[in-house]
């Protein structure tokens, strides 16, 4: 997503703490290394529309997860996919809507229901036979004070 969003003239930033990931970038595609991090601390103080964050989360404990997007309160929304699959190694955070919708209002992020069922119905229509059960996983949530 580095190189197809940046070529398309949007400011985007890949995040990754693994530097597995960083190379694996680097060698397929790294056209932008210099918007490949594996820390955000520098990030911080800048304005960012939009965060996107794609079957991450099942892999974090609360405090984690709470200890990272707590550090993102200059990002407008959060766009993510937070499965709930059972059975694959690493998935430890598996909560139902409701409860990923409270743990991110204690952060200070607002649950966005009628974007998210959009969202939900429109994956749907593009691939109603979609094993990554995306319909049922995307959640945009907005930052109180945007």
């Amino acid at each position: 997503m580095i190189d197809l969003m940046n070529d398309a003239g949007y400011d985007y930033v890949g995040f990754d703490t693994s530097d597995q990931a960083r190379e694996l970038y680097l060698n397929r595609f790294g056209g932008y290394p210099k918007k490949f991090t594996n820390n955000l601390e520098h990030l911080k103080d800048s304005e960012w529309d939009l965060c996107i964050s794609f079957d991450v989360l099942e892999h974090m404990e609360d405090e984690q997860v709470i200890e990272f997007f707590s550090g993102l309160r200059n990002v407008s929304e959060l766009f993510l996919n937070i499965s709930r699959q059972k059975g694959i190694p690493g998935h430890i955070n598996l909560k139902e809507d409701n409860d990923w919708v409270r743990l991110f209002k204690e952060i200070g992020f607002k649950y966005n229901s009628k974007k998210s069922e959009s969202l939900r119905m429109k994956y749907l229509e593009l691939r109603p036979n979609g094993p990554d059960k995306w319909h049922e996983n995307i959640f945009l949530f907005y930052h109180k004070n945007a």
